[in-house]
């Protein structure tokens, strides 16, 4: 079943896909903010320390705070691949910042997390900007066509981007799928490959990134040099 995030007017309005189903809507307060803001911050520290301890605390009071009216309970007990996208069409706002940072992926629903379900896959994405109007593209009959592409520039930790292209060989082999490697790990080259060889389906990358206070998610590729 899939569950629907988002933003309508200053509120949180959250819905299932399923005709018939209840809806929930959470009013903005300082209160949403705090819980919202707290829950990443926890997150964040889980991480830097590398002790996962209270992560099925903190995954159950995010599943509880969205279980209002037994609204995220109903989506959970649907069929199919449990799918919770969180869509914001202006990713500026306040709200919008908060709701996009919340670690989702570590939801918990009686006792277990929902991304270790065995059962059922449990798919979380997060998409920004509106959708409304866009024409999708006309698909292409042909083999799938991917662009591999790793970074590993001066000051980062480096990657084994050697095994992980291998492994990407090795797992398509036998597949009907075209695989392109960029080797320079640079941006320039990278868009230069993508409009000589392409179209292209999928585009791989493997790199570090980080979240500057000046222009906010970069990726750490290479220069041309």
């Amino acid at each position: 079943m899939r569950a629907r995030i988002t933003i309508v007017g200053s509120d949180i309005f959250c819905s299932l896909d399923t005709a018939g189903s209840r809806n929930l809507r959470i009013e903005l307060s300082n209160e949403t903010f705090t819980s919202l803001n707290d829950w990443s911050g926890k997150y964040n520290r889980v991480v830097r320390s590398g002790d996962p301890s209270t992560l099925l605390t903190l995954g159950t009071e995010i599943f509880t705070w969205f279980d209002e009216g037994g609204w995220a309970s109903e989506w959970v007990k649907g069929t199919g691949d449990r799918i919770l996208e969180v869509a914001m069409d202006d990713p500026g706002s306040e709200l919008a910042s908060a709701l996009l940072d919340l670690p989702w992926e570590i939801m918990v629903y009686q006792s277990d997390f929902l991304a270790a379900d065995p059962n059922q896959a449990y798919i979380v994405y997060r998409r920004i900007g509106p959708c409304a109007g866009a024409v999708p593209a006309t698909p292409a009959y042909r083999d799938l066509a991917v662009m591999f592409m790793a970074a590993s520039p001066e000051g980062q930790r480096e990657l084994d981007f050697e095994a992980e292209e291998t492994a990407i060989l090795a797992a398509t082999a036998r597949l009907p799928i075209q695989l392109f490697v960029e080797e320079s790990g640079c941006s320039d080259f990278l868009k230069e490959r993508l409009a000589l060889d392409g179209p292209f389906e999928a585009v791989h990358l493997s790199c570090h990134g980080d979240i500057r206070s000046d222009v906010g998610p970069v990726l750490a590729l290479e220069t041309p040099e």
